[in-house]
């Protein structure tokens, strides 16, 4: 009995050779339209990975990893007054090295009669992004 080999097998078999003994360059293209390539490679495991550098225009601000942090702050009103009951805090935080903003609530207050102020404790959840 004779066998047949059919066309579209020679054609597998002959794409196959002509794709392993010819590389093929192709050039990394960006996923999206404001990146720039960097590298490329292989992790231990195998896997292929392409790097790329995001250009950002210097008019446009970019989401980053968003931080909170729970702070406290004593503020002094020369006199005795009623103080606001919220205050609008904004500061440059050295452990985040961001600056953290946030409204925080008077959580207590009391006039101090030797130096004629008002001794006023805010705290709240404050956030920022690094």
């Amino acid at each position: 009995m004779k066998k047949s080999v059919s066309l579209t097998a020679i054609a597998y078999v002959l794409a196959t050779i002509f794709l392993l003994i010819i590389p093929i360059n192709v050039q990394a293209s960006p996923i999206i339209e404001n990146e720039k390539f960097i590298e490329e490679g292989y992790t231990a495991d195998g896997i292929k990975y392409s790097i790329y550098e995001l250009i950002i225009p210097d008019n446009e601000t970019v989401s980053r990893i968003a931080v909170s942090k729970w702070v406290s702050i004593v503020v002094y009103y020369d006199g005795d007054v009623i103080p606001s009951s919220t205050y609008p805090y904004e500061a440059y935080d050295n452990e985040y090295k961001t600056v953290m903003k946030g409204t925080l609530r008077r959580t207590s207050y009391e006039y101090l009669l030797f130096g004629n102020r008002t001794r006023t404790v805010y705290q709240g959840t404050v956030h920022g992004n690094i």
